[in-house]
């Protein structure tokens, strides 16, 4: 069933979509940060609406991460009990030195712009979101869960998710793959998972469902490329599922189906379309640079996403407590502009001493506790 997995793929086309996909969630809380809601635009113009349609995708680029992250995670747990490699040891130091690696600073980093917005005057939006409960809640992964997330970072929110499915899904798997464990051993690591989905709460459960979606993927769209060039069908496939993919996205700004969860449901499943044709091209682009840009954005796409959000709150909060709201104007989109590449730099700098170093920090931790 799992004999076609190929550890030597690299999925580039993949790899961009999750760089890109940080960059609109940053481009979104830019937007909503700074700039007039849509609503109070009057007449917005046809290229205002598309800046607003772009930046208000942050939402749906955080599904994708979710399929993208089932995809990924999946794909390694599989190859390595195909390859009679797999250890839970090994799994759990991967995993975690990969998330604590960014997670630590950011929550110090976090604390040191919403201090920095208390002695410049700043209004406190996060009471009581400071305190060592709620700190260690957010190091245990238990943020929306059984705390809030802290500090300014809202968007910890979709940290403990991820985390739990990490863990969720391997005891899963192998209670269903593990055919030579007792059958008393498999019904107890189900049962596991299941206690783990009951008391991570409702939300974590259903959005599991769209996380199941990138390990559909690995079963579904693990066919081996031969070299030659994409045919017709490929091609036009390819197109078909891009433009399911992106029609949902308009659909989702249209707010047309009332249930949240249906909706990024339906973008989950648009996407995972989407990246089946990617995987199935027979060919991916052999260009330097979009290989480049691919791996460059990805890289640090997990430091973006983690520290982005206290800077972009402390930047438009000093701000706006001297001006307005900013219009859609040239010359504010441009000064948005520049708040995007100036907190992506700052990204880049903590990915230098954080991300970067994460298969040192594992390679210690390995040795440490053999």
């Amino acid at each position: 069933m799992f004999s076609g997995l190929n550890s030597q793929r690299h999925y580039t086309s993949l790899n961009l979509i999750r760089g890109l996909a940080a960059l609109v969630v940053l481009a979104h809380h830019v937007r909503n940060q700074f700039f007039v809601p849509f609503d109070k635009i009057p007449n917005p113009t046809l290229p205002e609406k598309a800046i607003i349609f772009v930046c208000g995708l942050g939402p749906a680029a955080v599904i994708v991460f979710f399929v993208l992250s089932g995809f990924f995670i999946s794909s390694s747990i599989i190859k390595a009990a195909v390859d009679n490699k797999w250890s839970w040891g090994k799994y759990l130091i991967a995993r975690l030195s990969r998330l604590y690696v960014v997670l630590v600073p950011a929550l110090a980093l976090t604390l040191l712009w919403d201090r920095l917005g208390s002695l410049w005057g700043l209004p406190d939006s996060t009471p009581g979101r400071e305190s060592l409960p709620v700190l260690f809640g957010n190091l245990l992964f238990l943020q929306k869960i059984y705390f809030p997330t802290y500090g300014s970072n809202d968007p910890l929110w979709s940290l403990s998710y991820e985390f739990w499915y990490y863990i969720i899904f391997p005891l899963i798997f192998f209670a269903a793959y593990d055919f030579s464990a007792p059958l008393y051993k498999r019904i107890s690591v189900a049962s596991l998972a299941a206690i783990l989905l009951f008391v991570t709460g409702k939300n974590i459960a259903m959005y599991f469902l769209i996380w199941l979606l990138g390990f559909v993927l690995v079963i579904i769209g693990n066919q081996e490329r031969s070299p030659q060039k994409p045919g017709l069908l490929s091609s036009f496939t390819s197109i078909l599922a891009a433009v399911i993919f992106f029609s949902s996205l308009a659909l989702d700004r249209l707010h047309l189906i009332g249930s949240q969860f249906l909706n990024d449901a339906f973008i989950g499943i648009a996407f995972s379309v989407f990246a089946y044709a990617l995987l199935n091209i027979r060919q991916e682009p052999n260009n330097k640079l979009y290989s480049f840009a691919a791996d460059r954005l990805a890289g640090f796409s997990y430091t973006l996403y983690l520290v982005h959000f206290p800077l972009v709150g402390f930047l438009g909060n000093s701000v706006l407590k001297v001006q307005n709201s900013w219009n859609f104007d040239l010359l504010h989109m441009c000064y948005g502009i520049l708040i995007i590449a100036l907190v992506i730099v700052y990204a880049i700098t903590v990915w230098r001493f954080t991300e970067a170093k994460t298969g040192m920090v594992r390679f210690k931790v390995t040795e440490l506790l053999s």
